[in-house]
């Protein structure tokens, strides 16, 4: 895939109709991502939102994994409900 978007990036149309890196359309929260599968020719399986039950003053970790390229996509914010919860960086 990555080659494709760099080959794009440098034709004369551009990746998708744009010279711009491409914008983030996929996020991925312990190990799994979820992509709108109609948005691509290659092989894709669409996954399901993940959805965790969590336990009370049980510790959790949550690895989240923004793909962007962009500074102004980079910023992500996310909740838990009624939880506490510490950013590791």
């Amino acid at each position: 895939m990555s080659d494709t978007i760099v080959t794009d990036l440098l034709s004369a149309s551009g990746y998708r109709g744009s010279f711009a890196a491409p914008v983030p359309d996929s996020l991925l929260v312990n190990g799994v991502g979820v992509y709108n599968c109609s948005d691509t020719t290659d092989t894709c399986t669409t996954q399901t939102i993940p959805d965790v039950t969590v336990v009370p003053n049980k510790k959790y970790r949550f690895r989240i994994i923004n793909h962007s390229s962009h500074g102004t996509y980079a910023m992500l914010a996310y909740s838990i409900s009624r939880c506490l919860t510490y950013l590791i960086s």
